[in-house]
């Protein structure tokens, strides 16, 4: 099964989930996006907020419960969060879940095409613990991004054997982004009992949709 948890952005950004776009708060458009997915089985919401468990169940997403106090506070790394939501969710509903897959409510311009692209990623690599989504940037690090070394002087951030003195010749690069996260739930427990806050490495790096 799989589950979707809109993790609200701690207390720094509070404002922000129910900031309007379009004149929809930013949480609803990552809600309607889940509702658009065909590999979404299920959408809950975890929160410490009243007002942003108004808008998202007036929304059509589930807040089984409220988050606790020591998962809200500024420092709070996001597995807790995770491990926390799963463990309700599969007590409380009678299910076992398979995969999480977490939108960030700060990107809304994402497609339920994004979301279901990556989560297929993960069910055809099961080998995977992490899919990670991820755009072509702007810039990349072996054309035209410098950093400054100790001695004032500036150089390309990432070196090639041979000068590249053309864009297409670089290699290719993303640039990662919180759209969505495709977690497999026993990474997320091992990575929560661990207690780390970055995700781990990929053992499979693959684009997911356009």
């Amino acid at each position: 099964m799989l589950q979707f948890v809109a993790g609200e952005a701690l207390r720094a950004f509070l404002k922000k989930n129910i900031k309007l776009l379009d004149g929809i708060p930013l949480i609803v458009h990552s809600i309607r996006q889940s509702q658009g997915c065909s590999l979404i089985q299920d959408l809950i919401i975890s929160t410490d907020d009243d007002r942003i468990a108004q808008i998202a169940s007036e929304a059509g997403a589930k807040v089984p419960f409220k988050r606790p106090a020591d998962l809200a506070s500024d420092t709070s790394s996001k597995w807790p969060v995770f491990i926390h939501a799963l463990e309700f969710y599969e007590k409380e509903y009678g299910v076992q879940v398979d995969y999480l897959v977490d939108l960030d409510v700060t990107v809304p311009l994402k497609s339920p095409q994004d979301i279901d692209g990556a989560i297929q990623l993960a069910l055809d690599h099961p080998e995977t613990e992490v899919i990670i989504t991820g755009y072509e940037p702007e810039r990349n690090p072996y054309f035209n991004m410098m950093e400054v070394r100790q001695d004032g002087l500036a150089e390309i951030v990432k070196k090639s054997e041979t000068p590249i003195v053309r864009r297409q010749d670089a290699p290719q690069v993303y640039s990662l982004s919180p759209a969505a996260f495709v977690i497999k739930k026993i990474s997320a427990l091992q990575l929560s009992a661990l207690e780390q806050s970055t995700l781990p490495n990929l053992s499979h790096a693959q684009r997911a949709g356009n």
